[in-house]
């Protein structure tokens, strides 16, 4: 087998598809629970990763790595077409990502239960508790790490409060039904030096700690093509790829998890096609890619009149569920970081600032009609099939981000702050990069593409794990639910692969 390390073809190895965060999770589960693994990124080891170095809550040098690609023609239509980018190198869009790392709340698995059995989770909360902490203790979480209205506590290795200024603040949100704490960040108050743009990277901080062996390898520069059942059994996978070298390649596995990201998943399963899967494996009922869904991002500018704490960053949780239609919540993050700490310096005012912005991140209620589809006989710079991607924002959605911004403004005159609105607009679809949907759970092949273990129905030894199982999206960032997620799926199939073994 073609490889970095010395090993032979093994039929009980798992195939790991990316480098991302969730696909490092399944390979560090797997690894874990004595799996053979070999994990297939598209990037090159010699893609540039950029080098950060970070006191708690500060970047105090960050060299950039790679950059952001866009694969396919949005920039060239209109304003509104959406917005799909990706980064070919190992940890793919963890080398941009702001770390932040809410898990969902109970009622997030049920939100959309009165909308109809299309929007029904097959897993809960209490599901992924134990996947949760595992992932946090991975993740070096700083947050404060207890329950506050709509958004559950977690294992945290620093524990950091919003300061006292925020109080009344935190008082008249309370007062109507919001939480408002410290926002919990992934590495958010470790002293770091990281080779990579980020203080976590889920290739250097998971995938790379595994030692290479026989039994664990990475092979970069490998453009998984398709996926082929063979000779009918499920049970037998072959996994077809491209090397560096643009040569074929192809390697036999027991099992197969991918976790490319919610657009690129999809892509592969649709684009492995044969006489049993004529329109692509897992899509007997025509769902791969549909039902796609994405946070509207709102930005939100504001002056106050009295100075409010700037770190660490506040997080305002959505309003009381019931109180808004089913999968409408919204939450808010306040703008934080290196740049706006220095400027407050500046001014002689440490950590304060009247001046301050606010992202709101919002859901939608996932539909078929948002999509992603092959362009067949194109191919973008992955060296993928070229996809459309159809998603739009509806009224009733935009609507909610008014309703929020407007809650967020009599949160904060309430608490005597007399904001100011400076600024307000909803980005495109795609610019909070929060993709999901396009592969997703449910116990019903009729309504989703893969069960409550990430298991492809119909073919079980195919998983896929990334935010594209999501059944709906909360307002939540998604990378830690995923990585859970992830790392629940991956230890079913260790414990599936060896009960096969026996």
């Amino acid at each position: 087998m073609e490889g970095n390390g010395t090993m032979t073809e093994d039929d009980r190895r798992v195939v790991v598809v990316g480098t991302g965060p969730a696909g490092a999770a399944a390979a560090l589960t797997l690894w874990r629970a004595g799996i053979a693994v070999t994990v297939l990124e598209a990037g090159s080891d010699r893609a540039r990763r950029g080098f950060t170095v970070r006191a708690p809550g500060l970047t105090l040098l960050r060299l950039r790595g790679s950059d952001l690609d866009y694969p396919h023609d949005s920039r060239q239509t209109t304003d509104s077409a959406p917005r799909w980018v990706f980064d070919l190198s190992p940890g793919g869009l963890s080398n941009h990502w702001s770390c932040a790392v809410p898990r969902f709340h109970p009622r997030d698995f049920t939100d959309g239960d009165a909308l109809g059995e299309e929007y029904r989770w097959p897993l809960g909360y209490d599901d992924l508790r134990e996947d949760y902490a595992e992932m946090e203790r991975l993740l070096h979480v700083s947050g404060c790490g207890r329950d506050v209205i709509g958004l559950p506590g977690g294992e945290v290795k620093h524990r950091i409060d919003l300061p006292k200024s925020w109080r009344p603040v935190i008082d008249r949100a309370a007062a109507l039904g919001h939480g408002l704490t410290s926002l919990p960040k992934a590495y958010g108050e470790d002293w770091t030096m990281t080779r990579a743009a980020t203080p976590f990277n889920s290739y250097v901080r998971m995938i790379k700690t595994i030692p290479r062996s026989p039994r664990f390898d990475v092979i970069f520069g490998a453009r998984v093509t398709k996926l082929e059942v063979c000779g009918g059994d499920a049970a037998k996978i072959r996994v077809h790829y491209t090397n560096e070298a643009g040569q074929e390649r192809s390697m036999p596995a027991a099992a197969v998890v991918v976790a490319a990201g919610a657009l690129a998943s999809a892509r592969l399963l649709l684009e492995s096609q044969d006489r049993r899967f004529p329109e692509g494996l897992g899509n007997d009922n025509g769902l791969v890619g549909k039902y796609l869904h994405d946070h509207p991002l709102g930005k939100l500018a504001i002056e106050l009149r009295r100075p409010l704490g700037i770190h660490p960053a506040a997080y305002l949780t959505r309003a009381p569920y019931g109180e808004v239609p089913p999968l409408s919540g919204v939450a808010g993050i306040l703008w934080s970081g290196t740049g706006a700490r220095l400027r407050s310096w500046l001014r002689l005012a440490p950590d304060q600032a009247t001046e301050m912005g606010f992202s709101l991140f919002g859901t939608m209620v996932p539909d078929p009609t948002n999509r992603i589809e092959l362009r067949k006989g194109e191919r973008d710079k992955s060296g993928g099939t070229r996809i459309s991607v159809k998603l739009r924002f509806d009224d009733a959605c935009l609507r909610e981000m008014d309703r929020a911004r407007d809650r967020l403004m009599e949160i904060l005159q309430s608490a005597g702050m007399a904001p100011v609105l400076k600024e307000w607009f909803v980005e495109k679809p795609g610019w909070a990069v929060h993709f999901g949907g396009t592969t997703r759970m449910h116990t019903s092949p009729r309504y989703g593409v893969v069960d409550a273990f990430c298991a492809v129905h119909g073919v079980p030894n195919v998983r896929v794990v990334d935010s594209g199982v999501f059944t709906t999206g909360p307002e939540k960032n998604p990378t830690l639910t995923a990585m859970a997620i992830s790392a629940r799926a991956c230890r079913h199939l260790a414990a599936c692969l060896r009960t096969a073994g026996r």
